[in-house]
């Protein structure tokens, strides 16, 4: 499975550790809290906080009618700590996946001559393409809006999330040929 299929998981793993870690740091944290320390929702922290119950990595204590205090026990720290492990091991996959792929790319935009590149998309993804392309003579922009797009030599699509949304917005700015998406990313061209 490549570093850009696992991004879900990833994506709960660095949740779980996020709430651990305000829980481990604060055990009287309330819920409403913790979903805006974590930035998730008020419901998924329950639903968190739940599991991580069920699973032994979390223990509850009610203090008063309303309130609880959540401490995390020696097996949530082990836990807490395979998801960090996990976490800079996927960091470093989807990198080295995603640094490679958009080489194949960025050397075919120059082959067929083009200076002027927009990056569509945000996050980790961008962020890799960007520093990859600082190895070509390319003008590189992040862009965000269509109107933006038709001035571009060439658009990179840069988003795990929607990749094929915005593929689709980029084609109806500049011909297929001139929008380049990496290979993990599955769009339907």
């Amino acid at each position: 499975m490549s570093a850009f299929e696992r991004s879900r998981a990833h994506v709960e793993n660095e949740v779980m550790v996020r709430l651990l870690e305000h829980v481990d740091e604060n055990p009287q944290i309330s819920q409403r809290a913790l979903s805006t320390q974590v930035g998730i929702a008020f419901g998924l922290v329950n639903t968190y906080l739940k599991r991580s119950v069920e699973k032994g990595w979390v223990r509850v204590k009610n203090i008063s009618p309303k309130r609880y205090a959540y401490f995390v026990t020696p097996q949530g720290m082990i836990e807490k700590t395979r998801m960090v492990k996990d976490y800079m091991s996927y960091s470093l996959s989807l990198f080295r996946e995603a640094r490679t792929q958009a080489d194949v790319l960025f050397i075919k935009a120059q082959q067929q001559g083009y200076k002027n590149i927009a990056i569509l998309g945000s996050g980790d993804l961008a962020e890799i393409i960007q520093l990859v392309a600082q190895a070509y003579d390319f003008d590189i922009h992040l862009v965000s809006t269509d109107s933006e797009l038709k001035t571009y030599d060439a658009i990179f699509i840069a988003d795990m999330t929607d990749p094929q949304t915005l593929y689709d917005r980029a084609v109806k700015a500049l011909a297929t040929d001139r929008v380049f998406a990496l290979e993990a990313l599955h769009i339907k061209r």
